[in-house]
């Protein structure tokens, strides 16, 4: 069962057999991390499960690579490891991560921007990259 801002949605394969599930409150930030786990994404499809007052979504179907490319990730959960490189929000580019420290409430990273400058930032800070796909 869902909330009426929360979109379920079933993962097919190739046989037309569920091998997962992917919910998106339509209130959040929007995070793919779970759909990773899918690839290639050309070989998946994705389907939006359920209703809403004004229209049906059951035969709505679509290639997940397709889904991926309109529906960008906004946030990401994932831990990066030292020298990993991550995009940075404000505008701040490109990051190397030196070192991984311990938030809060989520996880920070000591990071060297492209210009040199050594900042602290929160996992909430960096943005998905979505050409994995």
């Amino acid at each position: 069962m869902t909330s009426a801002n929360t979109i379920l949605y079933r993962i097919y394969d190739k046989n037309k057999k569920v091998v997962g599930n992917h919910s998106q409150n339509i209130m959040c930030k929007r995070c793919n991390d779970d759909l990773l786990k899918f690839l290639p994404a050309e070989d998946f499809i994705i389907l939006p499960h359920g209703y809403d007052e004004e229209e049906e979504w059951e035969d709505k179907k679509i290639n997940l690579k397709d889904w991926l490319r309109t529906n960008i990730a906004e946030i990401t959960f994932i831990k990066f490891n030292e020298d990993g490189k991550v995009k940075i929000t404000k505008k701040r580019g490109f990051g190397l991560v030196l070192k991984s420290l311990k938030g809060k409430w989520y996880p920070e990273y000591l990071v060297r921007l492209e210009s040199g400058e050594e900042i602290t930032i929160s996992q909430t800070e960096i943005i998905p990259q979505n050409n994995v796909y």
